[in-house]
């Protein structure tokens, strides 16, 4: 794992479909929506189940991203600062710009990592 880079998985039961729910990634998943969320303002921190956590630990803004599959469906690109100040409109507007080259890269990646699980499957049932 590549330091600054966290990599989260979620069991798909009950009590997972509702941590999920309560996530900002809820609506990046179904909808495809961003998410510009400020977390200094104390009505907004409990928008999401992971608003106090990312308060408490000196966060005052977040930004996420949906990023669109070849498939239709949606990743997220999820960006935090601990700046008073946040992100300003512009850096806004820039990581935007980027949003669909990096969807294409993370897809690569997703796909290549799948590809690499399969054939380890394959070939462990093989033997």
């Amino acid at each position: 794992m590549h330091e600054g880079r966290k990599e989260n998985s979620l069991v798909w039961d009950e009590s997972g479909l509702e941590l999920l729910k309560s996530s900002p990634m809820y609506p990046i998943y179904t909808k495809g929506t961003n998410i510009d969320w400020r977390l200094t303002d104390e009505n907004e921190v409990t928008r999401y189940s992971i608003g106090q956590e990312l308060h408490e630990a000196g966060y005052s803004h977040y930004l996420a991203f949906a990023l669109p599959f070849s498939d239709g469906t949606f990743k997220a690109l999820t960006i935090q600062t601990k700046s008073a100040e946040g992100f300003s409109n512009g850096h806004a507007v820039f990581i935007g710009q980027l949003v669909p080259h990096v969807a294409a890269v993370v897809e690569h990646y997703s796909q290549q990592r799948l590809a690499q699980m399969r054939q380890a499957f394959e070939l462990a049932s093989i033997t």
